[in-house]
């Protein structure tokens, strides 16, 4: 196994992030499937706006919430070598000024162009909206924030926020909640947009009935349509299907999709917009979407599989390839499978599964659709390692690159790569096998990506609180 050591990487990262990136995962936009180019622009755009300016040696932010601590982690993106340095003053608390965090942050998310940092604060029952300043990374709490979510005193705080890929509206979940044998069901809070200050305005007949223990909002390509995924205490669940009109408001259309069992994952749509994938427990459903309605019906047949726990489907960005990996006793490996794209029917790639040592295994696919990059971790020794493989275009099969696996040290809880596929970071939490008194803090490992061969080349690591979680990069489109 190969043990990365630091290394200085001379790239022009400020200037190659801008030129590679696409919206942000909150966005919901598309990405090219050519790959990054290695060589920068004749010029770098203008750094906009009046006021101090972003030095050269910045390209970028990295944003991050810590429940356990209650805080938002804040980084500055190195431009020659894609390393991460506290931006001043972070973490960021309740008691910082000037933009202090709500009780328990439970989920981050950035507008698609990357002007604002949302954060749910569950316990709080609040949303908490902050400008970035461009020239340093530091936040500003807008007028009007936090915006309260919820109605009465049994209502759960907020879980997920979503922005549409317009940026012109969020939307908010809340969670559940179950008092004297009686359910408060979730709800979807609606919010209207100003692109321009951050501000929001409840859209007209929010909050919206939801469901119970759902999944975050999914769009589709077209913005038209929002789907939501729910679990009925993990042993049904179902896909509701949302319409959207111009002013953000949603109306159920069409009838739930069955998922055959609870605990349904992400929903993954294809670049066409014309099938989708979930996976479950125990099944891998596929679905057809009808273009005028939205409605998803199920594409027969169901894959099944025997115990151990599946990830989300993960599409290729060509929309021809798909792929997941499952982890327990009964498997540990890697699926890959060829999408029909006349019927959205899945067939095995050559030499599928391909089965990894370890457990606990999750898959991310690279922005140019060459590599994909594969985190495991084994609770019983603390280790935790990156496999990365090549795709081929044609066939979608994998072959694991020189190099791999490399050892990233124990419990990589999250693998985010930025839309220039040049850099990446590995948000890590060690828990010592749950024992408490013996809890090393979390970090941030940056490493930069050999566009050519998948290859990484660690740069640095930074303190990340307790347990960091929705790693985000904003601050690249300038």
């Amino acid at each position: 196994m190969k043990i990365l050591s630091p290394l200085a990487v001379s790239l022009t990262w400020a200037v190659m992030l801008l030129a590679g990136c696409g919206g942000g995962g909150d966005s919901g936009g598309g990405s090219s499937n050519a790959p990054p180019s290695n060589q920068p622009p004749a010029s770098p755009p203008p750094s906009g706006g009046p006021g101090p300016q972003r030095p050269a040696s910045v390209a970028g932010f990295v944003y991050a919430i810590d429940s356990n601590s209650n805080t938002i982690l804040a980084y500055t993106i190195n431009a020659a070598t894609g390393g991460l340095a506290p931006v001043e003053g972070s973490p960021f608390g309740p008691a910082s000024t000037p933009f202090p965090t709500g009780v328990q942050p439970h989920t981050l998310a950035v507008d698609p162009a990357e002007r604002f940092v949302h954060v749910a604060n569950y316990f709080a029952k609040d949303v908490s909206v902050y400008a970035i300043d461009d020239a340093t990374g530091k936040l500003a709490q807008i007028p009007g924030s936090p915006y309260h979510i919820g109605n009465s005193p049994q209502s759960v705080g907020p879980t997920w926020i979503r922005i549409h890929p317009s940026g012109k509206f969020a939307y908010v979940q809340t969670g559940a909640s179950f008092t004297a044998g009686s359910m408060t069901p979730s709800e979807i809070w609606a919010f209207a947009r100003d692109s321009a200050t951050g501000q929001w305005s409840a859209v007209a007949g929010s909050p919206f009935p939801a469901g119970s223990d759902e999944l975050p909002l999914t769009f589709d390509q077209s913005g038209r349509f929002a789907y939501l995924l729910s679990s009925n205490n993990g042993n049904t669940g179902s896909i509701a299907t949302f319409a959207i009109d111009g002013n953000g408001a949603l109306t159920r259309v069409g009838t739930p999709v069955d998922t055959m069992t609870g605990d349904p994952r992400p929903l993954a749509i294809t670049p066409s917009g014309h099938y989708g994938y979930v996976t479950t427990t125990n099944f891998l459903l596929g679905l057809r979407f009808d273009p005028a309605t939205g409605v998803p019906a199920r594409i027969e047949p169901i894959r099944q599989f025997a115990g151990g726990f599946t990830s989300a489907f993960q599409v290729h960005p060509s929309g021809k390839f798909g792929y997941l990996t499952s982890s327990g006793s009964a498997r540990t490996q890697i699926a890959a499978f060829a999408i029909d794209d006349a019927t959205g029917n899945l067939s095995d790639v050559e030499g599928s599964p391909y089965s990894v040592e370890e457990s606990n295994l999750t898959i991310v696919l690279h922005p140019s659709g060459n590599f994909a990059y594969v985190t495991k971790s084994n609770y019983g020794n603390r280790s935790g390692a990156i496999l990365v493989f090549a795709i081929d275009a044609q066939t979608g099969a994998l072959s694991e690159i020189a190099g791999s696996p490399y050892d990233v040290g124990p419990y990589p809880r999250s693998l985010t790569i930025d839309p220039s596929g040049r850099v990446a970071y590995v948000a890590r939490k060690d828990d010592h096998g749950g024992n408490v008194a013996d809890e090393a803090p979390g970090d941030i490992l940056a490493y930069t990506i050999d566009t050519t061969t998948g290859a990484l080349a660690s740069v640095n690591t930074v303190p990340a609180g307790v347990m960091p979680v929705d790693v985000t990069i904003a601050g690249t489109k300038r």
